[in-house]
């Protein structure tokens, strides 16, 4: 089965807008109830990967106290055939709230997508050290999201 080819464009205006209107609960919706989000240069110590929904709209809770995003821009995005396989390069800035730092991230996602168009698997190449400036060291960093 294959989503609409502009499924992921759809998606990708409507998540991001979310993220921008720190709109956490709006962002997971976009998430299959068994959907999970992997970090894979996640810090010893911090979150590598939250499995499902409701998890996942717990971990996220912390955002909006967290960053004030102030604009996303998508460098590259292409997914396969079907729609269900996505890789998506875009960048943030913003600030880090506990700190006033600024926090400018360059992100690449891998996602896929089920026959419905909810995320089932969220695999995020982010820069843990921008974050680490932003927040104020590999501590603040990690119990931010802990």
């Amino acid at each position: 089965m294959s989503l609409p080819k502009d499924h992921l464009q759809a998606w990708l205006e409507t998540a991001l807008n979310c993220l921008l209107a720190r709109n956490v609960d709006g962002w997971v919706d976009h998430w299959a109830e068994d959907g999970r989000i992997e970090f894979p240069f996640a810090p010893a110590g911090s979150v590598a990967k939250v499995e499902g929904r409701a998890a996942i709209a717990d971990y996220m809770a912390a955002l909006p106290a967290r960053f004030d995003f102030k604009s996303f821009d998508v460098l590259t995005a292409y997914s396969d055939p079907s729609g269900q396989q996505a890789v998506v390069e875009f960048t943030c800035e913003g600030t880090a709230l506990e700190t006033g730092r600024p926090y400018n991230q360059h992100y690449v996602a891998l996602l896929t997508f089920d026959a419905d168009g909810k995320i089932l698997v969220y695999r995020d190449f982010w820069n843990p050290l921008a974050a680490m400036e932003a927040l104020g060291g590999a501590r603040a960093l990690i119990g931010s999201f802990n």
